[in-house]
């Protein structure tokens, strides 16, 4: 994901593997994540208060053992974006070398827009150049929790 443009948001929605064209999302509200950077918002909460995105956090959780969406635990952007505030956000920065690292023992799971959820991961902030804001994410879809969160 291409977010090396410091004052433009790019669109992702999960549901289609796809980048949407900043038109396309504000027309469809079918967008899921939006990425300036660093940054990681939502389509709900306060990255767009009539988008019906959520987010659950997990800490510690194994990807390959996450086999089913959780029931709850799910949040919407407030006054800090859920991917910055909670658990401390995706990624460590490290100040002596102006390098930001995933946190690896963070797992997201996604409720997207279409309702579906996807166990979703940061893999890294730069390209295989050291390029920054040429994020990488790894996600897959997961069934639904047995009780709607």
């Amino acid at each position: 994901m291409d977010a090396t443009n410091k004052s433009a948001l790019v669109f992702f929605d999960i549901d289609e593997g796809r980048e949407l064209k900043t038109d396309e999302a504000f027309e469809t509200n079918a967008w899921d994540l939006a990425f300036q950077r660093y940054t990681v918002t939502m389509n709900g909460g306060g990255g767009n208060p009539t988008g019906q995105v959520r987010v659950a956090v997990l800490k510690d959780q194994g990807w390959d053992s996450l086999t089913a969406a959780p029931a709850e635990g799910y949040q919407q952007d407030a006054s800090e974006p859920v991917f910055s505030g909670v658990e401390g956000g995706w990624y460590f920065y490290n100040l002596s070398v102006h390098r930001l690292s995933p946190r690896e023992e963070l797992l997201y799971v996604v409720r997207s827009s279409s309702g579906q959820f996807f166990k979703l991961r940061m893999l890294s902030y730069y390209d295989s150049a050291g390029t920054p804001a040429r994020l990488s994410f790894r996600y897959q879809r997961l069934p639904e929790p047995t009780t709607a969160p």
